[in-house]
């Protein structure tokens, strides 16, 4: 009988322990497979293409460092003072731009290039003295078209012959003429010959 209690319960523990070898062996399967779920779950990555693609679109749309700079320094320069495009591209390259930003600021500036013509020539009025012909090669040595040279000359409302009177006042401030060297020198500036006399006759001679 006591044999027979024995037996009963030393199959009782072997069952109940075959039982827990089951449950532990089935929760790391249990447990990886939440895992893998939780994973998939937490990574959203439909959307990394598409943050990807904007990313890239906003960099090509966006200005580089170097042309915002020398678009602020062009629009800078058209306000306080009158270039040309190639004047202004020069002007930004002498202050260290590249030339690929210097084009960049400059074509992107808003400048109307004929109203800064007609500016520039009533500066070179204001700062000194020169005959038709005189400003419109000035202009063009500053990088204005011909034609926009022209329309600047043909609408600054100067009287050639007072310009003729102040270039000679001017070269007589500075230095000795005759009044046929006088003459000569003013009709080499551009005046005419009448401008010239005009002109010379302006400073009593």
């Amino acid at each position: 009988m006591r044999k027979f209690f024995l037996l009963i319960c030393t199959l009782l523990i072997t069952s109940y322990l075959y039982g827990c070898s089951e449950n532990d062996t089935a929760m790391p399967s249990n447990a990886a497979t939440y895992t893998d779920n939780n994973e998939v779950n937490t990574d959203d990555i439909s959307q990394i293409p598409e943050q990807t693609a904007d990313t890239e679109l906003d960099s090509n749309n966006s200005m580089t460092l170097g042309q915002s700079n020398a678009l602020k320094k062009a629009k800078q320069y058209i306000e306080s003072s009158a270039f040309s495009y190639q004047g202004l591209v020069e002007q930004l390259e002498f202050e260290g731009y590249e030339h690929a930003d210097a084009v960049y600021g400059a074509e992107n500036c808003g400048a109307d290039w004929q109203e800064q013509a007609n500016k520039k020539a009533k500066q070179y009025l204001d700062s000194s003295a020169f005959s038709y012909n005189g400003l419109i090669e000035q202009l063009e040595f500053e990088g204005f078209s011909t034609e926009a040279a022209k329309k600047a000359v043909d609408g600054c409302g100067a009287d050639w012959f007072n310009q003729a009177a102040k270039k000679a006042k001017q070269y007589l401030s500075s230095s000795a003429f005759s009044r046929d060297g006088l003459i000569e020198q003013l009709e080499f500036e551009g005046f005419s010959y009448e401008q010239a006399v005009y002109g010379v006759e302006s400073v009593g001679y």
